[in-house]
């Protein structure tokens, strides 16, 4: 079995040790703060996207190819919906949802996590394509569903974040910008190169730039917690 280490897969490989480094170090500062904690869930769920794009691109293997496309998809899938709700959790360590967004946020994950993994469901298969990127075939209704899936949490996330921006003063709303600013710039290279760029014009020739772009947002929250005590809230009272 050969594996490719080409520029590119060594770049992603770098992000995603970075990424976990920051998630580490974060959590290590206080391992009984929710919100430090769900971060740390967030940063895994990214570097899981991130290794999983490592071995996709890595792995010269038909099977296994194809296998880590679905991997990569259904890792992507946990990504929204850690994002919100480490949303909802921060800044003050309390997770106040209503009982219908307990129960039914969950589902569309779950849909999304069973059609990425499921054979012949979102995808059907790979068009594998000589020093270019590899072609992924995808049910079109499906890649839809799984796109509306993709950026109504992270819509639903930023409209938060920007609520809590307004309201809020001084060190805090610096904070909050730090939070915003970085996972919107982040996630605005994803969607165009993971999911805009492939649903609608079939191009794969940047569908690894979306890995390499959530050090933005990793690194963003990072500095806002280890610079400005984000998550610290008896030190924003003091």
């Amino acid at each position: 079995m050969n594996i490719k280490f080409d520029t590119i897969n060594i770049v992603i490989i770098l992000v995603t040790l970075i990424n976990t480094i920051y998630g580490l170090v974060v959590y290590s500062r206080n391992r009984n703060d929710k919100t430090n904690f769900a971060f740390f869930i967030l940063t895994l769920s990214v570097s899981f996207w991130d290794i999983s794009m490592f071995a996709y691109r890595a792995i010269q293997d038909p099977f296994l190819t194809l296998l880590f496309s679905r991997i990569l998809y259904l890792a992507a899938s946990t990504i929204p919906i850690s994002f919100l709700f480490f949303v909802f959790i921060f800044p003050n360590s309390e997770l106040k949802l209503s009982r219908w967004k307990y129960y039914i946020l969950p589902i569309p994950f779950v849909i999304s996590c069973l059609i990425s993994i499921l054979p012949s469901f979102l995808i059907k298969g790979i068009t594998f394509i000589s020093e270019r990127e590899n072609i992924i075939i995808f049910n079109t209704w499906l890649h839809a569903y799984y796109a509306v899936y993709i950026v109504s949490y992270f819509s639903w996330g930023y409209f938060l974040l920007y609520k809590k921006y307004i309201q809020s003063k001084g060190v805090l709303k610096v904070q909050v910008l730090y939070t915003l600013v970085g996972t919107l710039v982040s996630t605005s290279i994803g969607v165009f190169s993971n999911l805009i760029l492939l649903l609608f014009f079939k191009d794969f020739t940047y569908n690894w730039l979306g890995q390499v772009g959530t050090v933005v947002m990793i690194v963003s929250i990072s500095y806002a917690i280890l610079k400005h005590h984000l998550f610290n809230v008896r030190v924003i009272a003091a």
